[in-house]
Parts: structure tokens; sequence; C-alpha cells
């Protein structure tokens, strides 16, 4: 008797084990996007200098320069990359290929 009960019993929690209903669609997995980098280089002209000298960005990605004038000279612009001067932090626009700040 024992047998015949625990025969059904199996059958039913095996075949209970499927996972879903069948109605689920599985998401496809994409593959790793590869990242495309950049550099960014900066030139410092005399009586200043930009820090750090190249960066390294993903695409999209922006940098910092700090920049610092040496005694005696004032900052008079600095042009390049999209970018933008604030205080003495310049910010790169988003990175789209290889750039230089001056």
């Amino acid at each position: 008797m024992k047998k015949t009960v625990l025969t059904p019993l199996l059958v039913l929690l095996i075949t209970g084990c499927g996972g879903g209903d069948g109605e689920q669609e599985e998401s496809p997995i994409a593959p790793p996007t590869e990242t495309h980098y950049f550099e960014v280089s900066s030139l410092s002209s005399q009586g200043g200098q930009l820090t750090p000298t190249r960066l390294r960005l993903g695409e999209g990605e922006q940098g910092r320069f700090l920049v610092q004038a040496d005694s005696g000279y004032v900052l008079t612009g600095i042009t390049g990359c999209d970018g933008s001067l604030d205080g003495l932090t310049y910010t790169t626009g988003p990175m789209r290929g290889d750039c230089q700040i001056s």
C-alpha cells in the first residue's frame, strides 16, 4: 500500500517543478557593449599649469582639469574639448573623440 501512495506523489512532485506555465517569455541576454575610450591632453602655456596632463575617458564621460596660474600671471582663458571653466576647474564636454585643451 505504501508503494502505490508514494509513487503518484513522487510523480506529482517531479512534474510540478517545471518552473513556469509556459506563458512567460525569457528576455534575450544582450552581449556586453564595447566601451570606446578617448584621450584628452592638456597643453600648459607660460605662466600656468593644467593638471593632469592627460586623461583617458570613456565615450560620453567628462573630464576635469585643475588650473593654476603662476605668481604675476592672470588666467585669460582655456579652450578645447567643448569644455567650460568654473573657477579654477575646467570640465570637458562629453567625450566623442581625442582632444586637447590649452
